[in-house]
């Protein structure tokens, strides 16, 4: 489900970028969950969706996110 998500960034606003930090964060769970029943195949998911949480919550993330955006224009890319 994230990577369906991730596919709708380039022209996505703030809720796509909730929606993706809320589905992380159950992965996170999911991930965790795996781990205390000593089944090491939750650890690579739990490390992916940390890292999205901690990259979409940073502020350069949420500014990019909530861009103003004109409609039909193709999507802009800044490295600033």
């Amino acid at each position: 489900m994230l990577c369906l998500l991730a596919l709708r960034y380039p022209k996505a606003s703030n809720g796509v970028r909730i929606a993706s930090v809320a589905l992380a964060i159950l992965q996170i769970l999911a991930g965790m969950g795996a781990a205390t029943n000593h089944n090491s195949g939750g650890i690579v998911p739990f490390g992916g969706a940390s890292t999205v949480v901690v990259l979409l919550t940073q502020r350069s993330a949420i500014q990019w996110f909530g861009r103003p955006r004109t409609p039909g224009a193709p999507p802009q890319q800044s490295f600033a």
